[in-house]
């Protein structure tokens, strides 16, 4: 996709954007009364065509689904990612919150510390 300015726009899609909306992304999510700028199932995205997102970022969700869910929303993923796309996962940190804990003793604030871990997958994978 091109903008006015002849600068090539990358799509970036935010996965199950809850309320947490990020700007310049095109946030989704299957509640229609979060503010989502499309309202859909993010494991079939129905609307999006092969190769066509250049980003894709889910965040804090994984956790929460069945292998067999994720993995079936992985497939579909790398259908719609473009080559050399990116799939970028942020999940628990659970060895940062335990370390938090320990240190503190403190359960109210070792969920900040859950939320530091990352995941990047590039496709196709770098090979040597």
């Amino acid at each position: 996709m091109v903008n006015r300015g002849g600068f090539v726009q990358m799509k970036k899609v935010h996965l199950g954007s809850g309320r947490k909306l990020i700007h310049g992304f095109i946030n989704v999510d299957i509640l229609p009364d979060v503010g989502a700028e499309l309202v859909e199932d993010i494991f079939t995205l129905p609307s999006f065509e092969a190769n066509s997102v250049d980003i894709f970022y889910w965040a804090h969700a994984i956790e929460h689904c069945s292998r067999k869910t994720y993995m079936s929303a992985l497939k579909r993923w790398h259908e719609v990612l473009k080559p050399g796309g990116t799939l970028r996962i942020a999940v628990p940190d659970v060895r940062a919150a335990m370390e938090w804990y320990l240190k503190t003793f403190n359960l109210r604030h070792s969920r900040a510390a859950v939320g530091r871990s990352k995941l990047m997958i590039r496709w196709p994978p770098h090979r040597p």
